[in-house]
């Protein structure tokens, strides 16, 4: 078995085709064929099948993928931990947020890791929290933030900040910014994302908690629409400050935050316990943590209690 074997079956997997997978690796599709027939020789079990739709795995190429993944992020890590002690953190380091968080974070992160650590290659992921804890877990990046602190069987997770949720509506819909009780938003037609999103979970809980049920006026999966009819005068949501904060910076939208109970969830650093981070990723890992703090001081980001044993 090789490095580049891996490489290789790593690539084809993400692509779901040798033949673009071969173009990207600048190899000959016949050649590409022909690492992978000789690596599953080598394990002496099929990893790969193909179907009108393109490449799939088979549920060993599956354990496999997520095995050689973490092997190659170990190569690369060798690669920069000799000189990380003396020079500048080196190398590629991946990062995924959810789409809520990444509205407010995503500009300031890379803009601070460009500035300070010119020598990482930031890969950066936009997805929901539901499918980045595997993504970490397959070791496709070494660093996500994801809602809730669950102990995922192979994950890490350092709790960093409680988020408040806010009832927002157009501009001119609320007379002043003072928070809204929960028993309050059944009197609001609610335009809320469909389940399993996180604040559609978290709003529902709330709700069961205090014995209160509410009627959502439609379900919109998809935050920008979401935004628009609001803007639009359509209803109103329910979303933290940070998914809107261009839009309430601009006097488009208008926020008032969920009391009686607060309505809050949870946000954590999420790395793979299998293998340690790079010195590159640890870098990186402070520095977001750094950048989220330097947003809520400036008060970019409303609604956000820092936990401060992340810093212990």
């Amino acid at each position: 078995m090789e490095i580049r074997q891996l490489k290789y079956f790593v690539k084809i997997v993400e692509l779901g085709s040798l033949t673009r997978a071969a173009e990207v690796l600048f190899i000959a599709q016949p050649a590409l064929s022909q690492q992978m027939a000789s690596l599953e020789r080598d394990l002496g079990v099929k990893l790969l099948g193909r179907s009108v739709r393109g490449v799939t795995m088979t549920e060993a190429g599956e354990a496999f993928y997520k095995q050689a993944n973490i092997i190659l992020k170990q190569v690369d890590m060798a690669r920069h931990v000799v000189l990380a002690a003396h020079e500048q953190p080196s190398g590629s380091v991946s990062v995924g947020l959810p789409s809520s968080i990444a509205n407010v974070l995503a500009v300031p992160l890379v803009r601070n890791v460009r500035t300070q650590f010119p020598n990482v290659l930031l890969e950066f992921h936009e997805s929901p929290s539901f499918y980045l804890d595997e993504l970490v877990m397959n070791g496709r990046i070494d660093i996500g933030l994801l809602f809730g602190s669950n102990r995922s069987k192979g994950l890490k997770f350092r709790k960093l900040l409680t988020e408040s949720l806010y009832l927002v509506g157009a501009a001119g819909s609320f007379k002043d910014d003072k928070p809204v009780p929960l028993a309050q938003l059944a009197d609001y037609p609610l335009l809320v994302p469909s389940r399993p999103n996180s604040i559609r979970l978290q709003l529902d809980q709330a709700f069961a908690q205090v014995g209160l049920k509410y009627t959502p006026s439609a379900e919109i999966n998809s935050t920008p629409v979401l935004k628009r009819l609001v803007e639009d005068g359509l209803g109103f949501t329910v979303i933290p400050w940070c998914a809107a904060d261009a839009e309430m910076a601009a006097g488009r939208l208008q926020g008032r935050q969920v009391i009686d109970p607060e309505v809050a969830r949870e946000v954590s650093v999420c790395y793979s316990d299998k293998m340690p981070m790079s010195f590159a990723a640890e870098a990186v890992c402070e520095l977001m943590i750094g950048t989220v703090s330097e947003l809520v001081a400036s008060g970019r980001w409303r609604g956000v209690h820092i936990d401060q044993k992340i810093w212990q």
